[in-house]
């Protein structure tokens, strides 16, 4: 049993913090904390817990818990799990409201022991009306307020950026080991980054209903190996759908031998995958195959909230444009945006004498159109091109992508313009990219998506249009049939199991659901 929900990004803004098993051996997880804590310029005060040191990293260490001064926001606790209850006995007086706790073996091990302990120590901290975050997990990391509470190696990226997406991830490693290096080294900047482990009180969809009501978070970008309570699940998705958060997930566990792997890593058991694309589907879920589909879908759409686009267009997969100057690559746009569902309007009457003017030789319009290599060293037709796609009136998302130019600051900078003033989406698809860094800084100030392969750039258009199709048309649909099972249907079995106290619906019961539903 879990505590109450709900909680409010307050919980991951505290003004002090306390590490209790703080080292000073680098390498070690709690000799990592209060080095991070530093060098992401902490505000507040830092209270390092080691009787056998005096201070750590300049800071000033306490003998234990007892003698940390009256007040302490928030705990992070390093010690082995047997140590556990004593220290939140130690915390009774002490006005803690959120404890990480970042020791293993508690019910990931699947054995009584371990299990029971960790009830214990969520039973515990709900007495004395503390939040805990794990066991079993990595940490959080809060860059606008500048918090970097975890032990990772990818938090010893120099000055990191604060950016729009926030990350809720059950796994620590795939949140602070993938996610975020990767995204960084492509210019997409994370508002908060939390991992939950365990969850033997928070849960990765309540902390990223949490990031609905933060202001710097444009997008959220769920990572999960099961949903524990179906109900919160589907009332977090509509919810961040009614006010224009855009939600992308990836869920392991949805292969057999991943449903195994899952319930060894946090002790949860992972559902049906079939199910859970139904529901995504209902409310305009993006889904990512791996990591680097997730910061990037994630990308997407917080830029283009950012921009203001979101809530342009309805159906906006059905008004694609595309063009480079390689034949290969316009076909092979042409083949993923097919395969995607994408369609791509043919030009209308008076196109030719268009394009042919923007790029100063004969050329017939096409969609997707092969530019030809004829253009190269004229870098200026990149935004040429996009423009004319872009006054078309079956246009809505113009995908130029980019290869062999000069120098790509002269692309970047006309389609950021014309991103600017235009009603049209442009999304970057740029397989090869850049030598130059700075390039993917310049994507994110003009608030340009981007994907590096045509498949990429099509599987994120048709995410996009998942969601405008439903968060711009009124909401979910009353009614969708997927595989037999109506969505109500689907619904009202997992409240019923919800009420019963389950937190996973087998397909044999939601056999049974529906046919007790059609013999009625």
């Amino acid at each position: 049993m879990t505590q109450a929900r709900g909680i409010d990004m307050s919980l991951f803004t505290p003004r002090s913090i306390a590490v209790v098993g703080a080292s000073s051996n680098p390498t070690r997880f709690t000799g990592r904390i209060v080095p991070s804590l530093l060098r992401h310029g902490f505000p507040g005060a830092i209270y390092p817990v080691n009787p056998n040191r005096e201070e750590i990293a300049g800071q000033r260490c306490y003998p234990s818990v007892q003698d940390l001064p009256d007040s302490v926001d928030c705990v992070i606790y390093g010690l082995g799990p047997g140590n556990v209850l004593d220290t939140l006995d130690g915390l009774a007086s002490k006005g803690v409201k959120l404890m990480f706790c970042g020791a293993a073996g508690f019910a990931e091990t699947g054995e009584a022991e371990g299990i029971a302990l960790q009830q214990a120590m969520a039973d515990k901290a709900r007495g004395l009306g503390i939040r805990v975050l794990g066991p079993n997990c990595i940490g959080f990391a809060n860059f606008h307020d500048h918090i970097g509470a975890a032990a990772a190696a990818a938090m010893e990226w120099p000055d990191i950026p604060a950016g729009d997406v926030g990350v809720s991830s059950q796994s620590g490693g795939l949140a602070f080991a993938s996610i975020i290096y990767c995204g960084l080294t492509e210019g997409v900047g994370f508002s908060h980054m939390i991992s939950t482990g365990n969850e033997a009180d928070l849960d990765a969809i309540e902390c990223a209903e949490a990031l609905i009501d933060d202001p710097h978070t444009n997008s959220i970008a769920l990572v999960i190996e099961a949903v524990r309570n179906p109900a919160a699940f589907l009332a977090f998705l509509d919810r961040a759908g009614r006010v224009g958060k855009p939600v992308t997930i990836l869920k392991t566990g949805r292969s057999s031998l991943g449903k195994v792997m899952a319930q060894s890593h946090t002790g949860a058991l992972a559902g049906s995958s079939d199910l859970f694309d139904m529901v995504a589907r209902r409310y305009g879920v993006a889904l990512a195959k791996d990591i680097d589909d997730l910061f990037r879908l994630s990308s997407m759409f917080a830029r283009l909230r950012r921009a203001g686009k979101l809530a342009s267009y309805s159906n906006p997969g059905a008004h694609c444009a595309s063009f480079c100057l390689s034949g290969g690559h316009v076909g092979l746009m042409a083949d993923h945006g097919t395969f995607a569902g994408l369609t791509f309007p043919t030009p209308p009457a008076g196109a030719d004498a268009l394009f042919s003017e923007a790029v100063d030789f004969p050329l017939r319009a096409q969609n997707p159109l092969d530019t030809t290599a004829q253009v190269v060293g004229g870098d200026a037709f990149w935004g040429r091109c996009t423009e004319i796609f872009a006054g078309f009136d079956d246009v809505q998302v113009v995908i130029p992508s980019l290869t062999v130019a000069q120098s790509y600051k002269g692309p970047l900078d006309d389609l950021g313009r014309i991103a600017r003033e235009r009603d049209e989406i442009v999304i970057a698809c740029w397989p090869g990219g850049s030598f130059d860094k700075g390039d993917y800084a310049l994507l994110d100030a003009y608030n340009l998506p981007y994907f590096p392969m045509p498949h990429q750039a099509a599987a994120g258009v048709a995410a996009l249009d998942a969601w405008c199709r439903v968060w711009n048309t009124g909401g979910p649909a009353q009614l969708e049939v997927v595989n037999g099972n109506s969505l109500p249907e689907v619904r009202a079995a997992l409240l019923e199991a919800a009420g019963r106290g389950e937190t996973i619906v087998s397909e044999r019961s939601m056999k049974t659901h529906q046919e007790t539903c059609c013999s009625r």
